[in-house]
């Protein structure tokens, strides 16, 4: 077995950001009790002190102890109102964490029962690794997958070393001594996009990323609404802000598809919808290329929605670098003092203007 190759000095906390999770959160908190090797302690934080999922987390409490099978404490936290965004919340969970290693789970997924025996593994015999992140499988139904063993495992874990993280997600495996270097997560970004800024500071201070193939996680399918792409796009643009020019690929690259859009629609109220369609093709086709080479699901079916709301994101992500610009950069009040001094930001905004 695994955990008996590993050393056991590695304590982990593994913390999990609940946000309405009511009908899922128990699949996950029982997919932790059923690991071989059991987490030192898991960590619970609700943002919302009125949200229903802190009974739901009572209660299988309740359920585990008059079992007399959890040895685990569960801690539960609100974050108060003005700060209930996913970065205070994880800040919070890191901040009550015990262990030196600090696992991040979503609540609305469930892990394979040699999960965390197998990132404990992976730290063990290469103390080195800081970071790792671990497999993601979307399924339809958690209940299956909370407590019996639906893949299997190579004896061995699998993991490879990456420049660039895999998936952009806070669900990942982090040494406290990384914090250190790169510090905790930023509220600059309260309304998501925390786990993008978060990756691209480990990036740029060349900490490799491990992506650790054999631990897996059963993440459940999201039905994405318009309003939601228009929400990604404004993290993905207070990146591109904080950034500079070491996102300036990204930047350029969301804004090309910005513009293409524009001037179809240009081109269509002028009555030169064929021209429109010509010059707007590269754009279309880069991102048709993206969605297979890049989502996870990648069912024709959902393409033309996926594309959709793909340039939805993009003219989100205008808005709000514009608007992030003079709110920023022009007010002398900004407590994002780095923005200031960006010339990249600077010019872009009045290219874009």
């Amino acid at each position: 077995m695994l955990k008996e190759i590993a050393a056991r000095a590695n304590r982990f906390s593994v913390v999990i950001i609940a946000k309405k999770a009511q009908e899922t959160i128990s699949y996950t908190l029982q997919s932790l009790i059923n690991q071989s090797r059991k987490p030192d302690e898991i960590i619970v934080v609700i943002p919302n002190t009125e949200d229903p999922t802190i009974d739901t987390v009572k209660q299988f409490m309740m359920m585990q102890q008059c079992l007399g099978t959890s040895k685990i404490n569960i801690i539960i936290e609100g974050v108060s109102s003005h700060e209930s965004h996913y970065s205070s919340a994880r800040n919070i969970g890191i901040d009550a964490s015990t262990g030196d290693i600090i696992v991040f789970i979503d609540a609305d997924a469930c892990a394979h029962p040699q999960w965390l025996e197998t990132l404990d593994y992976v730290f063990s015999v290469h103390p080195d690794i800081l970071v790792q992140q671990y497999e993601i499988i979307d399924v339809d139904d958690l209940k299956k997958y909370c407590s019996s063993e639906n893949h299997r495992i190579p004896s061995k874990p699998i993991w490879e070393k990456r420049a660039k993280a895999k998936y952009i997600t806070a669900m990942m495996a982090i040494k406290k001594e990384v914090l250190d270097i790169v510090g905790k997560f930023d509220p600059f970004f309260d309304v998501g996009g925390e786990d993008r800024d978060f990756l691209l500071r480990i990036e740029m201070h060349n900490i490799p990323l491990v992506f650790n193939k054999s631990a897996i996680v059963f993440h459940k399918k999201k039905s994405f609404t318009p309003i939601d792409y228009w929400r990604m796009g404004i993290p993905r643009a207070r990146a591109s802000i904080k950034f500079g020019l070491y996102v300036w690929k990204d930047t350029v690259a969301v804004v090309y598809h910005f513009l293409s859009l524009v001037q179809l629609l240009v081109c269509w109220l002028i009555g030169k919808l064929p021209l429109g369609l010509l010059l707007f093709m590269p754009s279309l086709l880069l991102r048709i290329r993206n969605y297979f080479k890049f989502s996870r699901d990648k069912e024709f079916r959902r393409l033309v929605g996926t594309l959709l709301c793909a340039y939805i994101t993009y003219t989100a992500f205008v808005v709000e670098f514009l608007k992030s610009y003079f709110t920023h950069v022009l007010d002398k009040k900004s407590p994002h003092k780095w923005v200031k001094n960006n010339g990249f930001i600077k010019y872009s905004a009045l290219f874009l203007c």
